[in-house]
């Protein structure tokens, strides 16, 4: 897609399908699996530190989460992920996720995204399983929403048939067809006729449909968006996609997918930086859900005020991300989460490659050892890691900053 109005009728899908980042696609996989080789998950939970790390692709996760995420996966045992579950033991809001999500993929069963997760996080998951295995049959296994449809259309691409759909079927889909489509739709948007009558030529009713959405939003016309056949979720994402360009929540009232219309809000209030937008959001939980909304606007409008809508643990990261964007070190003092400010101090510190604000500003040795450990990695600076006191951490801090 070429404009950023169109990346949720096309990429976000395949984004969320992305979302996790497999074990051969991570920079740092090697000191990972050096550091978590011989622990076991009692030793992951005698890490008091919760110090957190960007891995898997989100910032926020803690030490602690990592160690046992990479206990379950080197053991390849989801009965791991879910005693933690069910103790409550992870930190991180999304770290249950990540850890069912990455085990799955190891142990080559997509069947335990459903049994050990939510509704809301199954979906990416067996999304991301797809991804990584090249398995899209599991597509069939996600609930109507954004991220199973564009699973379905990636599986298209690789050459798969689905014969059974809750909506609809998808016809014969050769690569020559998918191509001709392809081009039919990139040739609505790219010219500026942007005339309807170009998606009769799409070689099936999911491509025709799609050509349609894209109409709609480049002419910014959510009457088009009816035109798209029976009962389609692509209907809801048409719908969406014209909610976010015309910043206009009240469309969103018009799709009748919870999940769908969750994120349409979730679209606008970003785009309109309009944090009472995440309000009418049904789903506070999940991947994507309220609180999600409302991180997304404080970063939009760097605002750490906004944080403090946020009741859980997701108001520290929050805040963390602000602090981060603007390098100031004051917010850093409003988290109430030792390990996740003293990862807070550690991006300052590090953004200013000042070891002596951890030093200075960090709640125990500890933390103190982490956030020069943050400061070393980031500018690859070994020589820094002669300040970390602790001998095994010290260690870590010298393969993190190789």
């Amino acid at each position: 897609m070429k404009t950023k109005n169109l990346r949720h009728l096309a990429l976000v899908g395949l984004l969320l399908i992305g979302l996790i980042v497999i074990s051969g696609c991570m920079g740092n996989e090697t000191h990972t699996k050096l550091k978590y080789n011989n622990y076991s998950t009692e030793d992951c939970l005698n890490i008091n530190s919760t110090f957190t790390v960007e891995k898997y692709g989100i910032n926020g996760l803690t030490e602690r989460d990592e160690c046992i995420i990479e206990v379950a996966k080197n053991k390849k045992d989801i009965s791991i992920c879910d005693n933690m579950i069910q103790k409550n033991e992870f930190k991180a809001p999304y770290a249950p996720y990540y850890c069912v999500s990455i085990v799955v993929v190891e142990v080559k069963e997509p069947s335990y995204c459903s049994k050990y997760l939510s509704s809301d996080d199954a979906n990416p998951c067996y999304a991301s399983y797809a991804k990584a295995t090249g398995d899209y049959s599991v597509c069939t296994e996600m609930k109507e929403g954004i991220n199973r449809d564009a699973c379905i259309k990636a599986g298209k691409q690789k050459g798969f048939k689905y014969d059974e759909l809750s909506t609809e079927p998808i016809v014969e889909n050769s690569k020559q067809k998918t191509e001709e489509s392809e081009s039919i739709i990139e040739k609505t948007v790219t010219e500026e006729k942007q005339d309807i009558s170009i998606c009769e030529n799409a070689s099936n009713s999911y491509d025709k449909n799609a050509c349609i959405s894209q109409v709609a939003i480049a002419k910014r016309d959510v009457s088009l968006c009816e035109k798209i056949l029976g009962a389609s979720p692509q209907k809801g994402y048409c719908i969406r996609g014209v909610a976010e360009v015309k910043q206009d929540a009240s469309l969103c009232e018009k799709i009748s997918s919870t999940e769908t219309r969750d994120n349409c809000f979730l679209d606008v209030a970003e785009v309109k930086q309009d944090v009472s937008i995440c309000e009418k959001m049904s789903d506070t939980g999940g991947i994507y859900g309220k609180d999600y909304c409302i991180r997304g606007v404080a970063r939009r409008k760097q605002d750490a005020s906004i944080c403090e809508k946020i009741s859980n643990k997701d108001r520290d990261f929050c805040i963390k991300d602000i602090a981060g964007i603007k390098k100031d070190i004051s917010l850093c003092e409003k988290i109430s989460d030792s390990g996740v400010k003293d990862g807070c101090i550690g991006l300052i510190a590090s953004a200013n490659q000042d070891v002596s604000i951890c030093e200075e500003k960090t709640s125990d040795a500890r933390g103190k050892d982490m956030c020069i450990t943050i400061v070393a990695k980031e500018n690859q600076n070994v020589s820094i890691c002669e300040k970390v006191s602790d001998t095994e951490l010290k260690k870590i801090c010298v393969r993190e900053a190789l």
